[in-house]
């Protein structure tokens, strides 16, 4: 079985799901952190782990809401069925579904699919990045020229405040979008240059990562190292030639 075209399948299918629920009402629930999760994040994480285990049996499986499913495997699925929940309890019409998979500990394909705007994003690794099986490819703007996209919960990072800050001075503008895949598809897209996030979980980066690097892009955390399946991340993605400079930026 092709994993590409299953995965494309499979999030599109989840997304079908999500948009015929789009402008119903939904049952809200809070995690321990305070994060909001819906009846349709859980259904739609069904959607997919149900069918990850029918084809892919001997794979693990990590997922937003039902943790980790353990198989021993050297693949590894990871997924966030709704990134952008807050977003879509609020009608606000941007949001994904985010499929990885990983072998051992880097990633080899990605899928996000926009449900409202019926764009489908992937990756397989060496083989480049696509919209709608257009390929895409980043900018190579300078900083003045570029945009900047920031987490949407930039006035809790204080810490981070003066540097970011400093990034929105040097960029062209800046704009808080909420959800990081929709960051992360503007930068391979070749739409803005930067982008910095924290505290991401795997569900957030697993799938992003991939199509950022096969459209020329770069994405690590404010080290500058690798990003990881095992960590939480504050995360740095760029076009390429600006991640240097942003990561000296966030050093200081």
């Amino acid at each position: 079985m092709d994993r590409l075209e299953f995965t494309k399948e499979l999030a599109k299918k989840a997304g079908e799901y999500i948009k015929e629920n789009y402008h119903k009402k939904k049952e809200i629930s809070y995690k321990e952190n305070k994060e909001t999760v819906t009846q349709i994040d859980i259904g739609s994480e069904k959607i997919i782990i149900d069918a990850i285990k029918k084809s892919f049996p001997n794979e693990n499986i990590w997922s937003e809401e039902a943790g980790s499913i353990k198989k021993g495997s050297d693949y590894t699925w990871v997924i966030d069925p709704l990134d952008g929940t807050n977003n879509y309890v609020f009608q606000i019409p941007l949001f994904s579904v985010n499929i990885g998979l990983w072998h051992d500990k880097k990633p080899v394909l990605g899928v996000i699919y926009f449900p409202i705007t019926d764009e489908l994003c992937f990756a397989e690794e060496g083989k480049g990045a696509f919209i709608n099986g257009e390929r895409i490819k980043v900018n190579k703007e300078k900083m003045r020229n570029s945009l900047f996209l920031v987490d949407s919960n930039i006035n809790k990072k204080k810490q981070w405040q003066d540097k970011l800050i400093s990034l929105m001075d040097k960029s062209f503008k800046m704009r808080a979008c909420g959800v990081f895949s929709f960051n992360s598809i503007q930068i391979a897209r070749g739409n803005a240059g930067l982008c910095v996030d924290f505290n991401k979980k795997p569900g957030d980066f697993a799938a992003p990562l991939i199509i950022v690097k096969e459209a020329g892009g770069k994405m690590t955390n404010l080290l500058g190292e690798e990003l990881s399946l095992k960590n939480k991340e504050d995360i740095i993605i760029t076009n390429g030639p600006l991640h240097d400079e942003v990561l000296r930026c966030m050093k200081k």
